[in-house]
């Protein structure tokens, strides 16, 4: 949930800063910690990264209540945009963990970026696309 973070912290410095109201660096640290936590546990539908915006509001008290209501109408287009950046990283978080197992098979992961690799239906093993069918 890289990109519901990086929203919701970023949605909560434009409130404080819409609405005039100065966060120190504890508060600030308070709110990147709360937010942390409650993008981790929401669940992956649109519209629950405002969810969790109007509750660590409500929770933290640091801007108003009120204010979240500035950010309803660009949440609906920004899921999108939170979507690509999850999945960006679940895909970076899997090659990454892979990798440090050993279970990474380089030669075969550079033939599917570069899409020299098919996956036939049923068949659990992939086909070089360059290479000729044995006869």
């Amino acid at each position: 949930m890289d990109g519901a973070s990086i929203y919701l912290s970023l949605a909560l410095v434009f409130l404080a800063q819409a609405t005039g109201t100065d966060l120190s660096i504890a508060e600030q640290l308070v709110l990147l910690g709360v937010l942390l936590l409650t993008s981790k546990g929401m669940a992956g539908i649109p519209g629950s990264a405002f969810v969790a915006l109007s509750a660590t509001a409500a929770a933290t008290g640091s801007i108003p209540m009120a204010a979240v209501a500035l950010m309803l109408a660009p949440d609906r287009f920004m899921g999108n945009y939170r979507t690509t950046v999850n999945i960006i990283g679940y895909a970076v978080a899997a090659f990454f963990v892979a990798r440090w197992e050993g279970l990474l098979n380089k030669h075969q992961a550079e033939n599917a970026l570069d899409g020299r690799l098919t996956y036939v239906l049923g068949d659990t093993n992939f086909a070089d696309v360059n290479k000729k069918p044995a006869i």
